[in-house]
This record gives structure tokens, sequence and C-alpha cells, in this order.
């Protein structure tokens, strides 16, 4: 599964989510606004819809309560750098070194920066039609659309936006990339931009090709 994300004040090249098969990439949108109780803006239309129209205060519904908000963390913490060419290495020392690395990365902050991934030229594309697809019109964008969080393409706003309590400020686009449903999905990826489906494929063998 891919997931294309368009975070608010926040853009990534390098730094993955440890999930299987998924990767989050972000462009910006939008700064997100102060909060206030009284925007009338329907949120399950998404970050950007949000942005289109002016939104100036933030919907109630992208608010944490203050009993659910994080505590600031006692002292900063700087993000793991895994370095995929020791974890390819044929020296069992020096791989077992990094597997720990990531392993401490993956259960102390849940993401990680990777280098020497030579990922770099697929990684910038795949930023690029991103940003395109997140720029399209709201009614190509809506047109993907789906309350069923298991399609294989979807967007939206958030994990289960007509159940979730809190949104978040961000819009994504899944894509199914499961290699044994593939001829049964990629009919129903976006056409539009017009290289997303190729340039998604690439980066997927690419990450198939790191496992």
């Amino acid at each position: 599964m891919a997931i294309l994300a368009a975070a608010a004040e926040t853009s990534s090249s390098s730094s993955h989510a440890a999930h299987s098969q998924q990767q989050q990439l972000a462009s910006t949108t939008c700064k997100a606004p102060a909060s206030s109780s009284s925007s009338s803006e329907e949120p399950n239309k998404g970050v950007r819809h949000l942005c289109e129209r002016g939104v100036t205060a933030l919907p109630p519904r992208y608010v944490l309560p203050p009993s659910d908000r994080p505590a600031p963390p006692a002292a900063p913490r700087g993000i793991p750098v895994i370095d995929m060419a020791r974890l390819r290495s044929t020296a069992p020392s020096e791989r077992a070194a990094e597997l720990a690395r990531l392993d401490a990365a993956c259960r102390d902050l849940g993401f990680f920066q990777a280098v020497n991934h030579g990922a770099g030229d697929k990684a910038r594309a795949m930023l690029d039609v991103a940003a395109r697809f997140f720029a399209l019109p709201f009614e190509e964008r809506a047109a993907h659309m789906s309350p069923d969080i298991r399609a294989p393409v979807r967007y939206g706003t958030s994990f289960n936006q007509l159940n979730d309590g809190v949104l978040c400020w961000r819009d994504f686009l899944k894509l199914l990339c499961n290699p044994a449903r593939l001829d049964d999905v990629l009919p129903s990826w976006p056409h539009n931009p017009s290289d997303l489906r190729y340039i998604r494929w690439q980066c997927y063998l690419l990450v198939l090709s790191c496992h």
C-alpha cells in the first residue's frame, strides 16, 4: 500500500514510517489557522478544500481535546539515521548493528531518516507527482473519496473521517500495491496526473528490491 499525503507545513523525502509496503510522501498545502469553533466549512472534504475556500479558523474536528494532547518532550531528540547500504552489507556484524538501530528507531519513535537508499531521483519524482495530484481541482480529487477504509484507492483526510472524533490536518491518497491484485486495482488508480501510475509503480518496484 502507498499513501501520498499532503500535510500542512511539512515536507519529507527520506523520512519513513516503519510500515510494511507503505510510504508516506508529504507536500505543503496551507498553514493551519488558529483554532475556532465558528468555522462552518465541511472538514470531510479535506484540508486542501478548506484552504481553497479561504478558511481562517481551524474547524473543531481538527482540534485535540487538551487531555489528549501529547506532553512536550523532556529534551529534544534527533531523528535516527538509518544507512540502507549497511542494511545490505554482506558483513554480518555491520548488518546486525544497523538492524538494531532500525529496531530502536521503530520502537522508540516510529520513524527515521534513510540514507544511501539510491531512491533520490524516484523519490523526487514521487514528491512532484504527488504535489500535482493534490493541486488538481477538488472535483477530480473527490472522485477518489470513499467511506470504505479498505478501498484499493482512497482519497481523504483521516483514516475514517466519518467516525474519527478528531481529524488529521492533512489529506492523503491511498493506492493498494499488492502484486497479487495489481491487475484488478491498477485500472482504478488516478489517470491524472498522467504519469502518476508509472512513477508510483517504479517506486514500488524499488521498495521491493530493497527487501
